[in-house]
């Protein structure tokens, strides 16, 4: 059995809601970005999720 996900959606305490998507038609481009703010996402290839992960945990992890 294979799980896919193509939208992952996390929602903090103040409702702010950062959605995690595969650009459809496309072999590996993501994108991340706050939901309905009208602002441009961060787009990055499945490649560079590792990077963007670890970047995130080296800040937080410095503070905790």
């Amino acid at each position: 059995m294979k799980t896919e996900y193509e939208t992952l959606i996390l929602t903090n305490k103040n409702g702010q809601r950062l959605r995690i998507y595969k650009i459809e038609d496309t072999d590996d481009d993501f994108c991340i970005g706050l939901e309905g703010d009208g602002q441009d996402h961060f787009y990055f290839k499945a490649s560079e999720a590792e990077i963007i992960t670890e970047a995130i945990n080296k800040t937080v992890d410095q503070y905790s």
